[in-house]
């Protein structure tokens, strides 16, 4: 029984080297260093998965030593697994410390996850081996993204003059963007249109670039370019409606933003700017719905609140735009909008469930943030609900005293006289600005 045992053991084991064997056949050096140099041009022309799948018996049997961690890496990061890719290459430089290039792939992978100085970090160790154009680029991009502009410059310019890398022009175009200087911005992204492979993405910035500068007629004619192959594109067709926004053409813009497919998108910028321009067109109903849309799928910004509240305010949705503003003052107390916006429903007496002791805290807490004539006015507001006409024609006397503006001034004059007759004051009477 026992002698059954030790033949069939014996015989599984045999099976099991010869169904390894033909499995994984007995590799030379040379036909492991052949197979290497074939997945790194695999990686190369970012053919992920023939790579990763030449590279999974030298994997399963632990050859390649260094070169194959590294190559796996590399696929690794290709398919946006970064995660995975940055604890292989960390646990790689402990292995293997003299090998600088994971200390550089190390790099790479924090770049793409949006960690540029942990970057420039790794970078700073293997600066020793950066010397080829690629390789300075991600440094200069590094720099880039962690916003020392000058230093990524430094990199660029030696490049410039002889480089055929549509990256670099790209990067260059996108330098002077973030520094405002749009005729640069212009200049390089041209430049990076002969190379460039992204075409439609540097195409966006030249057209964005052109809004930025007051030159409609160009930045127009490149978003429309871009829609005519596609019309899902969010950045153009945002770029196209504000080319149409910039020169008052509201109902054009929102032709632009519901008619193409970008629409389907549901995008938040979308969604925000259709509501900008129904607002402005007096569709009011369309533009609160826009806005609550928006609001919906990404946290609110100051401005978009604003505008939300206000389009309620013109719907006469009066206890509404109180929430929004309570929402408002709640995700950003330090910004004076949300307040005053509060203390001018008290003042005009339209609001339906501040106290007056709240109101005049808004108000007061706006005066703080911003005192300008329309944290005063809308205080002088809150006064004369509170029974306090001469305080409040006090203070619309003094606003008028440095006022030059020939229709806001009627209307003071005329806020000052119905406070003359003990008279809170209406809407109409308190300036109310749309804007965050």
């Amino acid at each position: 029984m026992f002698a059954t045992i030790v033949l069939l053991t014996l015989g599984l084991t045999i099976f099991l080297a010869y169904r390894e064997r033909i499995k994984y056949p007995h590799l030379s050096q040379q036909e492991i260093l052949n197979t290497l140099r074939s997945i790194a041009r695999r990686v190369a022309l970012e053919k992920w998965e023939e790579a990763e799948k030449e590279l999974a018996p030298l994997l399963d049997r632990g050859l390649g030593e260094k070169e194959a961690l590294l190559l796996h890496s590399q696929i690794l990061r290709g398919t946006k697994k970064l995660e995975q890719a940055l604890f292989l290459v960390m646990d790689a430089s402990r292995l293997y410390p003299e090998e600088l290039l994971f200390r550089q792939e190390e790099g790479i992978i924090l770049l793409e996850m949006g960690h540029p100085n942990d970057a420039l970090s790794a970078f700073k160790v293997c600066a020793p081996i950066l010397r080829s154009e690629s390789d300075l680029l991600f440094v200069a991009q590094a720099y880039f993204q962690g916003g020392y502009y000058e230093h990524c410059l430094k990199i660029l310019y030696p490049l410039i003059p002889h480089t055929r890398n549509g990256k670099v022009f790209t990067l260059a175009g996108e330098l002077f963007f973030e520094q405002k200087n749009y005729p640069e911005a212009i200049r390089f992204y041209q430049r990076s249109l002969e190379f460039a492979d992204n075409l439609s993405w540097v195409l966006n910035r030249l057209g964005h670039a052109y809004l930025r500068s007051k030159q409609l007629e160009r930045a127009e004619k490149i978003f429309r370019m871009i829609l005519e192959k596609d019309s899902s594109d969010v950045s153009a067709t945002l770029g196209l409606g504000a080319c149409m926004q910039k020169q008052g053409h509201y109902q054009k813009a929102l032709h632009i933003y519901q008619s193409g497919k970008a629409w389907e998108k549901n995008h938040p910028q979308i969604l925000q700017q259709t509501g900008f321009c129904a607002l402005l067109s007096k569709k009011y109903s369309f533009a609160s719905r826009y806005f609550a849309q928006a609001i919906e799928i990404q946290r609110p910004s100051p401005q978009l609140l604003a505008w939300y509240g206000y389009s309620l305010e013109c719907e006469k949705k009066w206890s509404d735009a109180e929430q929004n503003y309570f929402q408002f003052i709640e995700l950003f107390p330090q910004e004076p909008n949300g307040y005053r916006s509060l203390a001018w429903l008290y003042g005009v007496g339209l609001s339906t469930s501040l106290s007056l002791e709240q109101a005049f805290d808004y108000a007061q807490v706006s005066l703080k943030l911003v005192p300008d004539p329309v944290s005063w006015e809308i205080m002088g507001a809150c006064e004369a609900r509170k029974g306090n006409y001469v305080r409040a024609h006090q203070i619309l006397e003094f606003l008028l005293l440095s006022d030059s503006n020939r229709k806001s001034r009627a209307r003071r004059q005329r806020a000052m006289r119905t406070l003359r007759k003990n008279r809170p004051l209406g809407d109409p009477l308190v300036l109310r600005n749309l804007a965050a």
